[in-house]
């Protein structure tokens, strides 16, 4: 009687781990794109929020009682946006915030009059508001997306293509 033997010749193992790796490195580029997109909605998300905080804190104006400057902005710089009181951007108020984009991320095409978006007080219009000087572009550089952000007369950002 002849022994059966079973197991795998290695001609098959070699096949059988290529394409493994062949579908794990598919799984992985999948993984990396998404991880961009993840990253650019989370810096435009963050960008909104403080859009907003900004532009409320100018709307609620002196009734916050600080007793100073109640406009409030924003100041964009190609790697970080500045939040900031007052009627203009001042790079010496020490109340100033400073908000750093991840390192892949950056503005580009920054049309704002100024580079700034200014909220006026009691109303939170856009102070310094010029028709075709509306927007910005917040681009990834990994995988080179982009979103534009538009304002309107009013400070509200009317879309993000």
């Amino acid at each position: 009687m002849r022994s059966l033997q079973s197991g795998f010749v290695f001609s098959e193992l070699v096949i059988a781990i290529g394409v493994i790796a062949i579908l794990a490195g598919f799984a992985t580029v999948n993984l990396l794109g998404t991880q961009h997109k993840s990253e650019l909605s989370g810096v435009v998300d963050t960008l909104l929020a403080d859009v907003r905080q900004q532009q409320t804190q100018a709307m609620a104006g002196a009734a916050a009682g600080s007793g100073g400057a109640t406009s409030y902005g924003i100041y964009f710089e190609p790697s970080r946006y500045t939040l900031f009181s007052g009627p203009s951007f001042d790079p010496g108020n020490p109340e100033n915030q400073v908000i750093n984009l991840p390192a892949t991320a950056q503005f580009t095409n920054v049309t704002v009059p100024n580079g700034s978006v200014a909220f006026a007080e009691g109303s939170g219009a856009f102070t310094n508001f010029a028709t075709g000087q509306d927007s910005l572009t917040v681009r990834e550089e990994n995988s080179g997306q982009q979103k534009t952000l538009r304002f309107n007369a009013l400070g509200v950002v009317i879309s993000i293509e």
